[in-house]
């Protein structure tokens, strides 16, 4: 197996979480990295440990993509599908198995293969009602999906038209490699369709760098122009689906930012050739609304010595 290698890259999550907080994404990127190493540190092992911890939201999501990929990719081996409760019994299942795992703390010996609730690592009162309700939107979300008329075109569509499904895939600006994650990509008359699903209460909210950033991967990987690029948002909680177009966009201007974005990463290591960072280097938020709901707090040196 090769060698990883913690390279500076740049994805719309990553400057999000550099945005949201300085010190935040030194953990996320830097102080955990082999913490999933037997010969780790007790320190990279215990930021790996809280990187990888998720709340009950991200979790609700997380469930809800991953039974339409398996239902998707079934679709694109060319198997039959099952009956609508066969899926969401998998997802109970799953969910049940979850809860009992991280409510156990099983996750904090393999924490890279068992889920972690946030809410259980920090001891939070949350009521099995609460706990019952997010099965229950996750059963929903998943019945919109399948009810959709989004579900019924694509399986009218040919197998081959599929490009991509729960991929993590990237391309360059300059010699910046940029990740874009596609939920499911099909193409369509020429044109190619790109999906994402929401599984919060959240509006709608593509920005124009997504929708750059899914052009120029497109461009690059099937050589499509930007005006032949669609990007449908489909929100299962709320059945409601919102497309995406490309024109008006300046590509120039959003890649221009993209690189100052990154510049701004770099401009805080030790040295930017090796992507080597000093924790010192990166300011903790001051908002302390953000820090209660980090992953990271009950390991974080702004409340405790290191």
């Amino acid at each position: 197996m090769a060698q990883l290698i913690n390279e500076l890259s740049w994805s719309h999550s990553r400057r999000n979480t550099f945005e949201e907080c300085e010190r935040k994404y030194f953990y996320h990127y830097y102080g955990s990295w082999e913490g999933w190493s037997w010969n780790a540190s007790q320190r990279q092992k215990e930021l790996y440990l809280h990187k990888k911890l998720v709340n009950r939201w991200m979790w609700l999501g997380t469930v809800v993509h991953k039974a339409i990929e398996y239902l998707l990719k079934q679709h694109r081996q060319g198997e039959a599908l099952e009956s609508v409760d066969y899926y969401l019994e998998l997802i109970t299942k799953r969910m049940r198995k979850d809860y009992g795992d991280s409510i156990n703390r099983k996750y904090t010996s393999r924490p890279s293969k068992i889920v972690g609730l946030l809410e259980h690592h920090y001891s939070q009162n949350i009521e099995s009602e609460i706990w019952k309700e997010l099965n229950a939107q996750a059963l929903e979300c998943f019945k919109t999906f399948w009810n959709s008329e989004i579900f019924a075109e694509i399986k009218a569509c040919e197998v081959d038209d599929i490009l991509e499904i729960e991929d993590l895939s990237h391309f360059f600006i300059d010699e910046l490699k940029v990740f874009v994650s596609m939920d499911f990509c099909l193409t369509k008359d020429g044109k190619v369709v790109i999906y994402d699903w929401k599984t919060g209460k959240s509006e709608n909210n593509a920005t124009s760098e997504q929708l750059a950033c899914y052009a120029l991967y497109s461009n690059e990987t099937w050589g499509v122009v930007p005006e032949d690029v669609k990007l449908i948002e489909f929100n299962l909680s709320r059945n409601e689906a919102v497309e995406h177009h490309l024109k008006g966009i300046d590509f120039q201007n959003i890649q221009e930012g993209i690189i100052e974005s990154s510049n701004q990463m770099k401009s805080l290591l030790i040295d930017p050739n090796s992507n080597t960072a000093d924790e010192e280097s990166f300011d903790f938020v001051e908002d302390s609304e953000i820090c209660e709901k980090c992953s990271f707090k009950g390991v974080c040196s702004k409340f405790f010595d290191t």
